[in-house]
């Protein structure tokens, strides 16, 4: 009985073997291999097994918040978990409807949505994938290079001391916060605006200068004020 046990014993560690080597194999080829990462869905491949595809909407949501997070749209990791949020398609981790912020960390991080597939812990380097990439790899590089300066900055005053009013004001119809960006003109100048992000919300995508907004705010603390 014993001999027994350690055939079958042997066998499942040879079969458990030969499946890693092929998924090994795989990555190298520039495959895929692991649970489809949100914004994709697996299709037959014509050269057998199957490939990363984009699937919609969810596709179009993750190039949005990646290419956002690399242009300094969303200037932390928290707007881009706040945009996440306010889209009802894409999947969050609590029953609240909000998304921890390791998740936000890990989906920055991923190379697959640049079209690119790595396996460190089998050795296998960052190479091009067989699938189409999300975003560029360039705007993945800088994702990565914006990360480690946040890492290597931890305080950032002058982001607060552009949107004094960060965390404070709130749309009107839907009443989340209201998100600072930047929007570049035809003659490349940048302008300073508060908008909403929360696609459900009327007042979705739209946006207000941010001097107009914190001039009406300046204005009711002063009417706030008392009488000498």
């Amino acid at each position: 009985m014993l001999y027994v046990y350690s055939v079958l014993i042997g066998c499942a560690a040879i079969a458990t073997l030969i499946q890693t080597l092929r998924l090994i194999w795989q990555i190298e080829q520039g495959y895929w291999v692991y649970r489809r990462p949100i914004g994709y869905e697996y299709i037959e491949s014509k050269g057998g097994g199957k490939i990363l595809v984009p699937h919609e909407p969810l596709a179009s949501i993750v190039t949005e918040a990646l290419n956002g997070f690399a242009t300094g749209r969303f200037q932390t990791q928290v707007e881009v978990q706040r945009f996440l949020e306010s889209k009802p398609e894409y999947p969050k981790d609590k029953p609240d409807g909000t998304i921890r912020a390791t998740t936000i960390t890990r989906f920055l991080n991923k190379p697959v949505y640049a079209g690119y597939v790595e396996s460190p812990k089998w050795d296998v380097s960052l190479r091009e994938g067989k699938h189409k990439g999300l975003i560029t790899f360039a705007a993945h590089q800088r994702i990565k290079e914006r990360l480690k300066e946040n890492t290597l900055a931890p305080a950032r005053a002058d982001t607060n001391e552009d949107f004094i009013l960060r965390g404070i004001v709130s749309c009107s119809d839907c009443d989340r916060p209201l998100t600072p960006c930047w929007s570049k003109g035809k003659s490349g100048r940048k302008f300073p605006y508060y908008r909403c992000y929360y696609k459900p919300c009327e007042s979705y995508g739209k946006s207000i200068r941010r001097d107009d907004l914190e001039e009406q705010f300046a204005s009711i603390v002063r009417s706030l004020q008392p009488s000498k």
